[in-house]
């Protein structure tokens, strides 16, 4: 695993660290974070990671950074069971400035 530090010079790892944020009672699905991501990626002209990719170093920053770990049992919006992390929410229309500034 790469330092903290290093990884924010990253853009990928940098949209991570910026656009996660505590929330109490907030869900983030791995799969609407990524959506977004996909999105930063296109307005920015950035290479974007595969699905897994994301997920995995969303794992590991989340785990660092806010000491929660990855959950099965987060229900999407058709009630089924897939991944994500409880007390945390994405900024909504996180600015790209605000990204390139964590």
């Amino acid at each position: 695993m790469y330092h903290l530090d290093h990884r924010l010079r990253f853009p990928n790892f940098r949209f991570i660290h910026s656009a996660f944020v505590p929330k109490e009672g907030g869900v983030v699905i791995v799969g609407e974070a990524y959506q977004k991501f996909l999105g930063y990626c296109q307005m920015e002209n950035l290479t974007r990671v595969e699905f897994r990719e994301f997920k995995r170093i969303a794992r590991d920053l989340v785990m660092e950074k806010f000491q929660l770990g990855l959950r099965h049992d987060i229900r999407n919006s058709e009630g089924r069971q897939t991944h994500g992390w409880k007390h945390l929410s994405l900024m909504p229309d996180l600015p790209a400035q605000a990204i390139g500034a964590a």
